[in-house]
């Protein structure tokens, strides 16, 4: 009987955490589908259920004597003591021709630029490159190598409104910085993924996701799924304290809450 509840919770958690709308449309018992609709829609939960069910086997990148040290929705990074560098693997795109990969690392540069021009040394940069996947050797995947930062904590999207906006170290020029980028380049920093934004052994702010989210990628999505009103991307309510606007900004941004709306 444990064992039968242990694997429905399973499937659920991993159904939830697919964030697919699609798939509900193949759920025939309407009670079921309505309890999963429902989960899908709660702030957070999908992403917390993909983040633990989704992982990937790390056996592969190991064997190359690197450490694995976290896995986003679209790579897996892992630090190499030999050099002291992260390296992050887009597993992600590993269905990608070669030159659709090309293209992907242009873009990726050019966000990424967003970051650099307006965050400063806040922002930590990456270089890119297509190699074979630890995975599969007669693959390319997408590479991306960045400094190691050596950390106190990480930065959660909850903890802003919690800790309060003074108590985060250079706070003030992280918020100033996604102002500029907002409204110069319609994005905001990503601070939406487990450790992108951390405070490392210097009480510094680091930005180790330097990929910001754009708000015309998530207008896009937006449309598509008829979630959410294209303008409340670029508007955030002006009631709100800085954080909290910011926070508002980031999460009608973001594709996959978009998605999930």
């Amino acid at each position: 009987m444990t064992v039968n509840i242990l694997q429905r919770a399973g499937e659920f958690a991993r159904f939830v955490g697919q964030n697919n709308p699609d798939k509900l449309l193949e759920v025939r018992n309407p009670a079921r589908r309505l309890l999963l609709q429902g989960a899908m829609a709660t702030k957070l939960l999908p992403l917390l259920f993909g983040r633990y069910y989704n992982r990937k086997d790390y056996s592969p990148i190991e064997r190359f004597g690197l450490s694995v040290i976290g896995q986003g929705y679209h790579s897996i990074a892992a630090h190499d003591p030999k050099t002291d560098i992260v390296i992050k693997f887009h597993y992600r795109h590993a269905n990608h021709t070669e030159a659709e990969m090309e293209q992907m690392v242009r873009e990726l540069e050019y966000k990424q630029q967003k970051c650099l021009s307006t965050l400063g040394a806040i922002a930590i940069s990456q270089t890119y490159e297509i190699d074979s996947s630890p995975y599969n050797p007669s693959r390319p995947i997408i590479i991306a190598r960045q400094q190691f930062i050596p950390t106190k904590r990480a930065i959660m999207l909850a903890d802003i409104p919690r800790q309060g906006i003074r108590s985060i170290p250079d706070i003030r020029e992280f918020m100033a910085g996604n102002t500029k980028m907002l409204y110069g380049h319609k994005a905001v920093a990503d601070i939406f993924g487990h450790g992108n934004l951390v405070v490392n052994n210097d009480n510094k702010l680091k930005l180790v996701d330097p990929i910001p989210l754009v708000a015309e990628e998530a207008s896009n999505m937006a449309r598509a799924t008829r979630s959410i009103p294209i303008a409340s991307t670029l508007r955030p309510p002006t009631k709100y304290r800085p954080e909290e606007r910011y926070l508002s900004i980031v999460l009608s941004l973001h594709p996959r809450r978009c998605a999930s709306r």
